[in-house]
């Protein structure tokens, strides 16, 4: 198995690392107005979508294949402020800390995966249910590593996005718990423990489906105290 890297912003502190294993002059044309709908046609489509984001350093399209709710509670554990996570779970993610998180991500693959995000190799998607949500698996590997994970992928009002809390949800669960206890009590923070909360579906995902390798027993109490602590 080769370690990727998973990381929030380019200060992540190493715990975050390894989260994510795998084995793995013409005039110019009229403005297009038109909003592209969030999302892929198929699984596969999503993370084909983010992995061209990513191998073009192109952070803002990244926000079309994933669900960026969960992007702003992973940046969050980094010591962003409580007013400022309930303004981009109300408002959105803002491009400075979009374009930090997935920099992060990309520079960092190359050191743990020995080979550039681009050369990751994409494979078939395996659709399942659970508790009424629709997922997917996508096999993913790397060219020059043997062996075999898998991205989740959410089906969200007709369309699919990436769920990275699905994917790497156990690995994190422990962070986001003692970060989420150092909310404050207020409405701020009872918008972001809800945001929490609304995940579960995400982490009971990683745990049926495993999609980066066995999840140990210490990670799934860890995830049990998270979701206590969400609706607490």
């Amino acid at each position: 198995m080769v370690t990727l890297l998973f990381m929030g912003r380019r200060s992540t502190p190493w715990w975050i690392v390894g989260s994510l294993l795998v084995v793995s002059c013409a005039s110019q044309p009229p403005a297009d107005t038109a909003v592209a709908p969030r999302g892929a046609d198929s699984p596969r489509a999503a993370v084909e979508g983010l992995k061209e984001a990513l191998a073009t350093s192109d952070f803002d399209a990244t926000s079309q294949w994933v669900d960026e709710v969960q992007i702003v509670l992973l940046a969050s554990i980094e010591g962003i402020s409580t007013p400022e996570t309930a303004t981009m779970l109300a408002e959105g993610l803002t491009p400075d800390v979009r374009s930090n998180f997935w920099e992060g991500f990309v520079e960092g693959f190359p050191v743990f995966a020995h080979e550039a995000v681009s050369q990751l190799l994409i494979g078939d998607e395996v659709l399942f249910e659970l508790e009424g949500s629709s997922f997917a698996a996508v096999q993913i590997t790397l060219r020059q590593n043997p062996g075999i994970g898998s991205l989740i992928v959410r089906r969200e009002g007709g369309r699919w996005l990436v769920d990275l809390l699905a994917t790497v949800g156990p690995s994190l669960a422990s962070p986001l718990r003692e970060w989420l206890e150092s909310v404050p009590d207020d409405e701020q923070g009872r918008l972001i423990r809800a945001e929490v909360a609304a995940q579960q579906p995400s982490f009971e995902s990683a745990l049926a489906q495993e999609p980066l390798g066995p999840v140990s027993d210490g990670a799934r109490f860890e995830i049990q105290l998270l979701i206590v602590e969400a609706n607490s």
